[in-house]
């Protein structure tokens, strides 16, 4: 039985750096993280869990106050759903995903991680789902959005289509919520979904000129698109992000909600 002790550090650094691109990595080697936050704060706290003699980050909260966040963490429940975060990890209780609470747990992907194999629900119970995403040498964040929302992945050649992976995903019907999008107007992206052997027609966020996926309000069509779809015993689920009005292509989160 794994033991589990809860740490809490106070961390103070410098200027956050979640503006600033990454040096691409020369691995070649799938990076498997277990819960990470590639993003430091000014003053962060994180909890650290100690668990097969390692220690490891589990979440980087950030300053942001509660009453920043908007309303869409009061949206349906999705306590038997995965919700995967990408970069920037905002902070138990500051989860402001178009679905669940804002006391949700989330599944964090740092810079360059490439598989994690162990996931929880939001509820916290271990899931048998397991994750790869395709090799991204770069992070930037959102500016305007303290959520989830807020960072994202990319790959600095800007020639590839980022993909991510579900693997032993439990069979049932699921509502996908893709979040994928830059911190420019035209930095949207096209996302395409397969399950098994089928292929779901492509959903595009948006690409306003007035900034419109600047709003803290989470919106479908801007700052997400959703895909309803049915998981079968050891079918693997992708999601591809492709390049639309930009050069890049990116993930900034994914929320998955059980349905009838």
């Amino acid at each position: 039985m794994l033991n589990v002790l809860m740490l809490t550090v106070l961390v103070v650094s410098g200027a956050a750096n979640e503006s600033l691109p990454v040096e691409p990595t020369n691995e070649s080697e799938p990076q498997v993280s277990s819960q990470a936050s590639s993003l430091t704060t000014e003053s962060a706290q994180i909890q650290l869990r100690f668990a097969n003699n390692t220690i490891v980050p589990e979440a980087i909260a950030s300053k942001t106050t509660d009453s920043e966040n908007p309303s869409n963490a009061n949206g349906p429940s999705n306590a038997s759903g995965l919700n995967i975060g990408f970069a920037y990890d905002p902070g138990h209780g500051k989860y402001d995903g178009a679905i669940g609470s804002p006391t949700d747990v989330w599944n964090f992907v740092s810079l360059g991680t490439t598989a994690i194999d162990y996931m929880r629900h939001p509820n916290a119970i271990g899931s048998t789902a397991r994750l790869r995403v395709s090799r991204h040498d770069g992070q930037w964040a959102v500016d305007s959005h303290p959520g989830i929302f807020r960072g994202y992945i990319y790959d600095n050649c800007r020639c590839i289509d980022l993909e991510v992976k579900l693997l032993d995903l439990e069979p049932a019907k699921y509502r996908a919520y893709v979040y994928a999008h830059g911190d420019a107007p035209d930095q949207n992206a096209s996302i395409e979904l397969v399950v098994g052997k089928e292929r779901y027609a492509q959903k595009a966020t948006g690409t306003d000129k007035d900034g419109e996926f600047q709003s803290l309000k989470l919106t479908e069509g801007v700052h997400y698109v959703t895909f309803d779809f049915e998981v079968k015993k050891g079918e693997k689920v992708r999601f591809i992000s492709h390049r639309d009005r930009s050069d890049y292509s990116m993930f900034n989160a994914i929320q998955l909600q059980m349905i009838p």
